[in-house]
């Protein structure tokens, strides 16, 4: 039952383009900053949600970023964003 539940918010999610990313831009911003990956490196990311993140990243550090997920949706989602924006 939780299982489903957790599926279907996810698959919700996705509909709306959202992710679940605690810390928001400044997390995100601090992890590429201690990481030290620099412009053209790839970056894998699992549990990549929707692509907000990996888009960021990608036009703002030039990071090349394989992104996968387990709801299907969610790397439809992203693979759509990546599309559009990078």
């Amino acid at each position: 039952m939780a299982a489903k539940r957790a599926e279907d918010y996810f698959e919700f999610l996705a509909k709306i383009g959202l992710t679940k990313h605690y810390g928001s831009l400044d997390a995100t911003l601090e992890l590429a900053e201690l990481t030290q990956i620099k412009s053209g490196q790839m970056v894998l990311d699992l549990g990549c949600g929707v692509g907000a993140t990996q888009v960021y990243l990608a036009k703002e550090s030039g990071f090349q970023i394989i992104g996968a997920d387990l709801v299907e949706s969610m790397l439809y989602s992203a693979r759509e964003r990546a599309d559009e924006y990078v």
